[in-house]
């Protein structure tokens, strides 16, 4: 698999076969702010609202998004599964970071907004340009190397009914970490990485 070949980016359309359930479920769960988050800061700090980690609670979503997303991450990973939701006033708070995981995912799950999206950086640096984005298309998927500089872009919404709704992957390859290709262990290194669609192996 590509990932443990160099940093990655696989975009998948159509990724919850079922999904309306999918998106009215992750839409109507609990949600807070990192400050005020029942986790008691577990979870980090981020801008928006997100859910308790739903593969701790053991919410059935979990192993129905790791049966899917299992085939493009490269080998056998454990982590955790958030629903996120941002608002047009979380913006000004994104900034680009690293995620300090081995691979990330994301899924949009609310409508389609073609000025929102995930963009990707050739460093964490102020100055760093993009290099790649993912447009925010209802039920498209996005994993990537989770240490690719990355941002979400265009936060969109004034309530938790309208926002910017995404069900989020963080995880690690299960097992030695180090046996872990280089570039998932230097989060500081600038990138050279694919894009690929994910069910055409075709770049895009």
């Amino acid at each position: 698999m590509i990932f443990r070949e160099k940093a990655t980016i696989f975009v998948i359309e159509d990724f919850f076969p079922n999904f309306d359930p999918v998106a009215h479920d992750m839409k109507n769960i609990p949600k807070w702010k990192w400050r005020e988050h029942p986790e008691d800061g577990k979870a980090g700090q981020w801008p928006g609202y997100r859910s308790r980690n739903l593969a701790v609670d053991g919410h059935p979503i979990v192993p129905h998004y790791m049966e899917l997303a299992t085939p493009y991450l490269g080998g056998e990973v454990e982590g955790s599964v958030f629903a996120h939701t941002r608002l047009a006033d979380d913006e000004v708070k994104e900034r680009v970071h690293c995620d300090m995981w081995d691979i990330s995912g994301l899924v949009y799950l609310s409508e389609t907004n073609l000025e929102s999206s995930t963009r990707f950086y050739d460093s964490p640096d102020k100055d760093a340009n993009v290099v790649a984005e993912v447009k925010f298309v209802q039920n498209r998927a996005v994993f990537f190397s989770a240490p690719i500089p990355h941002r979400s872009f265009g936060n969109h919404g004034e309530t938790l009914e309208t926002g910017r709704l995404t069900l989020n992957l963080f995880s690690k390859y299960v097992g030695n970490d180090n046996n872990l290709p280089p570039h998932l262990k230097n989060s500081k290194e600038r990138f050279d990485f694919s894009m690929q669609n994910a069910r055409t192996n075709g770049e895009i």
